[in-house]
This record gives structure tokens, sequence and C-alpha cells, in this order.
């Protein structure tokens, strides 16, 4: 995670001297691994806990959304009846007596397997906009290259408003998750600065 300084920190370490401020980025730095003797350190240390509680809180927020935009809470249940599914095939392989059972099982598995199908195809629907994550992977030539009908979306974009777009894309938005229509606005707004 990274560490931002804060500007009132400055005022907490304009009457100490150079070794003490050494020794307190040090603590900053290998937070939450390292301690300070200074007299300021625990004020500093008391913001750095605050903001480590609520990035934790943002991470597990992210994965939440993360696992339910892409339907990963449904798969106990996928797995459960993949599971049934595969029991009850096995049963009935093995069970040749009685027809009419046979039949019932048969039906009860197909009706199983319906659901399952339904299950999966709420979880990716086409109707859903599908959202690009940034990382260091990201790449926009590459996304063209997979989705020929994107191209024309791009025709108005030098090369170079395409690399900075997406060089500030990666940089700015590390982490993310957007939408085409996200990364678009967001090459015609670094567009502007050259």
């Amino acid at each position: 995670m990274k560490r931002l300084a804060n500007p009132k920190w400055a005022l907490l370490l304009e009457n100490i001297s150079r070794e003490e401020r050494g020794d307190i980025f040090m603590a900053v730095l290998k937070y939450p691994d390292a301690e300070c003797s200074s007299a300021v350190w625990p004020f500093i240390k008391a913001e750095l806990d605050e903001d480590d509680i609520k990035y934790k809180a943002k991470c597990e927020r992210l994965a939440t959304n993360r696992l339910a935009r892409w339907g990963e809470q449904n798969s106990s249940d996928i797995k459960q009846t993949l599971s049934e599914i595969g029991q009850k095939s096995d049963a009935i392989a093995n069970s040749k007596t009685n027809n009419t059972n046979t039949i019932e099982q048969s039906k009860a598995i197909q009706s199983r397997a319906n659901d399952m199908l339904q299950k999966l195809s709420n979880s990716f629907s086409p109707l859903r906009t599908p959202k690009y994550h940034i990382d260091n992977e990201f790449s926009l030539p590459e996304i063209i290259k997979r989705n020929t009908d994107l191209f024309p979306l791009f025709k108005e974009f030098t090369p170079e408003q395409l690399e900075k777009g997406q060089m500030s894309l990666i940089r700015k938005c590390m982490g993310q998750d957007k939408t085409m229509a996200q990364i678009i606005g967001w090459i015609k707004h670094e567009g502007k600065f050259t």
C-alpha cells in the first residue's frame, strides 16, 4: 500500500532535529513493522493506523463487489448442483431395474441442470456492460485486437493519444475496473494535456 505524507505533519516535524525526522520517515516507510522513539510518532502512527483500517475496509468492499459482479457468490450452489447431478447420474446408471424411478430421476436431473444454467446465464448476462481491470497488463491495442467491433470507437485518436491515455489510466486508476465508455472518456480528457 502506498503511504502519502500528510501536510499537517510539517507542523509536528517543524521543531525537531533532522535525525528525528529521518527516524520518523523510516518508521513511516516500514510501518507497521517499525517503531520510533520520537514524541511526535504516536500522532503520526495513529493517523497511519486509521488509514490502514480504511484501506483494508475498501479492499474488502471491492473484493465483495467483484465477487458479486462475476457471480461467484453462486459458485457453491453450482458446485453442489454439479455434485448432485454426478451422484444421480451414477445412481441412474447403476439402477436398471425400475424404469419409472429412472425416468423420474432423469427429469429431476434435467430440472436441476436447467436451474443451474439459468443461474449461470443470469451471472454472465450479455446485457451487462463489460468492464476492464486496470493493471500493469492492461493494453488498449490488445483489447481492440480481441474486439474488432471496438476499432471504430478509437479512430478519432492518434496512436500517441492512445498511448498517453493508456499510461495515464494505468498510473492513476491502478486496480480499478472501467467500462469502455469510461476508458474512451479518459483518453479524451487526457488528450487535452499535451
